[in-house]
């Protein structure tokens, strides 16, 4: 599957706000409010489809994908040329084995930008399926710490093993 992105734009940003997981990953539900969409078209988010045009997901870098307790707990304090990126797949692709693909073309995409840069990403410690991929591309938890009751981990990987092992996928 080819992969391409573009900025998010509002017509995107609406269909992305109103996907649904079904439980427990529902928790990643964005949800359609007015405050949602704006961040979704903040120029932080890029939209992935396949050259057919079908939506596969979504890519965030920057603050847009820290969660703000661990703002508070220090865990994004550490390191220069650091990248934190957030991702999100169509509801009804997850869980298909199609991860590894987005995942690595997602790499490719911010390495092409930031290409000295550490990317670092936050999970929530009860997605294993994600964990799982992350740990894939030899991304290892540097940092936990608690958001409104639900457990975070925070991962890091330097950009040389990514770029191995990001165009080996």
């Amino acid at each position: 599957m080819e992969l391409v992105s573009q900025p998010m734009g509002t017509t995107d940003a609406r269909v992305v706000a109103g996907w649904v997981y079904d439980p427990p990953y529902d928790f990643y539900n964005v949800g359609g409010t007015d405050e949602a969409i704006a961040e979704l078209v903040d120029g932080s988010y890029r939209l992935v489809q396949s050259t057919d045009g079908d939506v596969i997901g979504f890519y965030c870098v920057g603050q847009s994908a820290q969660v703000p307790s661990g703002v508070g707990a220090g865990v994004y304090a550490m390191g220069r040329d650091v990248v934190d990126v957030g991702i999100g797949m169509r509801p009804e692709l997850t869980g298909r084995g199609l991860g590894t693909t987005f995942f690595a073309f997602v790499v490719r995409e911010i390495l092409r930008h930031h290409p000295r840069a550490q990317l670092r990403l936050t999970v929530a410690t009860f997605n294993k399926r994600a964990i799982r991929l992350y740990e894939k591309f030899d991304f290892r938890a540097v940092a936990e710490f608690e958001h409104q009751g639900m457990r975070f981990q925070v991962m890091t990987r330097s950009s040389d093993v990514f770029a191995h092992n990001a165009n080996e996928s």
